[in-house]
């Protein structure tokens, strides 16, 4: 008996020492204050980048406390118990983040007086770190060829078969206009938050990822490179940095890129939210102009840790509130909705909860609505998602060639890069009054839900009604998407030099016989745009889930003014 005793004892703390060995608990661990700390914040190029300062400047965003660093003196109380390794820290948030193999070590800290409170972010199962990438010759040749073709490219055109595979899903949101005024993300820094960019150098048309001016940091392993992880992050780039001309072309070409690696591809817990964070900071000080994240939380593979539905109000999370806090220091940020729409979810996650992120959902290429994007509304009842961005059967540019995709994954780079275009042709625009002329162009601006938000975007009209575009013509302008999409092909943007009444009807052969559907006089203001949605009610009329619609075959849009009468024709297939 005592032997068997002796070994189930012995077999038991192997199993013990397998356990520790095999997995780790991260925590982190926020401070009471950051009191003597040096570090000034009449000194922000202490601790900012001169890109960092500059943007600040621009938008009128003053420093405060949590651009100062943590105190070095509490990391160090931390750092000398030889059980604890700490992970990163977090000047946003106050705090460290550490791990442990015994989560009783925790427990040997907890009276120190600088500890505000300590949260459990999961028990992470240890993985193998795989080899940095060795980069050939080849490609670094290719780096430089790609970018001579694009200094040729500076003052060059792009046309549809420039574009090629991509051009539909730019054009639905009107991203070729702003392309051919010359604005294509040059000037722009593009943080994109992913699981990693897998041999995404190789991509034709992204190899001048190889360039110096490239920021890759690893948050999961910090090993320096992000070439060799997960592929999800090299698809999602791909619709914003690829230049391929007669093939593919992204939305944001031109522009600046820092790939953050913060997603654990295999497994899933707060970890990655408190990875995000980080790379939010960084981005900061870097100078980012706009993040795309195609990551979100809600379910962790510990269902202790999950977040339930009251907790997407905007500002619970911890996700949220770092989201809320880089917007707050002049950062577009843009998120995926998620693609839970036929799951038991169905809810958008976090942050895409966050007030301050644009949250994109996807619609198919007839611009309805895909039962896999996340809906809204938020918890506290805001519209979410923002936009509605083509993201089914979108075309991917990879290592192997081009393939159609599904995801809000790729609807989100799509618009971000779109977006940071219009931050570069509007650079003294906040990213707050920008999204404002965004909405006014998109699809759905009068009748936002939760399946579409604003709805298809059009960045070119936006730009527009930014700039004041034509508003100091004598002439009257009308903007009608076209090739649009349905719903864009329903709205209609008029300017008149007068104040004037205008006349809009709506007719369809019914019968070899031209029907009036709809008609309505509106006065309209001097110089000022109007947006029509006439055509929209008609068509959305009787129907409030604004899912799939039963299109009108032919439709005839008359406007009529004081200087004449406009006619168009539509045919819907």
């Amino acid at each position: 008996m005592k032997n068997s005793l002796l070994t189930f004892f012995l077999l038991y703390n192997i199993s013990c020492v397998l356990a520790k060995s095999d997995s780790s608990s991260y925590y982190f661990i926020y401070f009471t204050d950051k009191n003597g700390v040096m570090a000034s914040l009449d000194k922000p190029w202490e601790f900012l980048s001169v890109r960092s300062i500059d943007r600040r400047q621009k938008f009128g965003i003053g420093f405060d406390e949590t651009d100062l660093p943590v105190q070095s003196s509490y990391i160090t109380a931390i750092g000398i118990r030889k059980n604890i390794k700490i992970i990163n820290r977090s000047k946003w948030l106050n705090g460290i983040e550490v791990s442990v193999e015994n989560d009783a070590d925790i427990a040997s800290i907890n009276g120190l007086p600088f500890i505000k409170s300590i949260q459990f972010l999961g028990r992470i199962k240890n993985r193998a770190v795989a080899e940095p990438k060795t980069i050939e010759d080849v490609y670094l040749k290719k780096s430089d060829s790609l970018k001579a073709l694009k200094n040729r490219y500076k003052t060059i055109g792009f046309s549809e078969q420039d574009y090629k595979r991509s051009y539909d899903q730019n054009q639905a949101i009107g991203i070729p206009y702003l392309h051919n005024y010359g604005f294509r993300g040059q000037n722009q820094l593009i943080a994109v938050f992913d699981a990693g960019f897998y041999e995404a150098f190789k991509v034709t048309g992204m190899e001048d990822l190889l360039d110096k001016s490239t920021v890759q940091l690893d948050l999961v392993d910090y090993d320096g490179s992000v070439w060799e992880d997960d592929a999800h992050g090299a698809k999602v780039l791909s619709f914003m940095k690829t230049f391929n001309p007669g093939n593919y072309i992204g939305t944001a070409p031109f522009a600046e890129y820092a790939l953050f690696r913060t997603e654990i591809g295999s497994q899933e817990y707060p970890v990655e939210e408190i990875n995000w964070v980080f790379a939010a900071e960084y981005a900061d000080s870097m100078g980012v102009d706009v993040i795309s994240a195609s990551v979100g939380y809600h379910t962790f593979d510990d269902p202790g840790l999950s977040h339930s539905y009251n907790q997407l109000d905007g500002k619970t999370s911890i996700i949220a509130k770092a989201a809320n806090l880089a917007h707050k220091k002049g950062i577009a940020v843009i998120c995926s909705a998620g693609n839970e729409g036929n799951g038991s979810w169905k809810k958008i996650s976090t942050p895409g909860d966050a007030p301050s992120v644009i949250t994109i959902g996807a619609c198919d290429n007839k611009g309805f609505y895909v039962s896999f994007s996340s809906i809204g509304p938020t918890y506290d009842g805001r519209i979410k998602p923002d936009f509605s961005v083509p993201g089914y059967k979108v075309m991917v540019a990879s290592v192997n060639g081009f393939y159609a995709g599904n995801g809000t994954s790729y609807s989100t780079p799509i618009f971000a890069g779109a977006f940071a275009c219009l931050m570069g042709a509007q650079k003294y625009a906040s990213p707050d009054s920008l999204k404002s002329f965004v909405m006014q162009s998109a699809s759905h601006y009068h009748f936002a839900d939760t399946f579409y938000g604003f709805g298809i975007p059009d960045i070119g009209l936006a730009y527009c009604l930014a700039t004041g575009w034509g508003e100091s013509d004598s002439t009257e302008e009308i903007w009608i998407k076209s090739p649009g999409l349905l719903y864009q092909d329903l709205n209609i943007y008029f300017k008149s030099p007068v104040n004037q009444k205008i006349k809009i009807t709506i007719k369809t052969d019914h019968k070899n016989k031209m029907k009036t559907l709809e008609s309505e006089t509106i006065k309209v203001e001097a110089n000022r745009w109007f947006h029509s949605d006439l055509a929209f009610k008609l068509v959305n009329k009787g129907n409030t889930k604004r899912k799939k619609k039963k299109q009108i075959k032919k439709m005839t849009l008359i406007i009529e003014t004081e200087n004449g009468t406009y006619s168009r024709q539509f045919e819907f297939s």
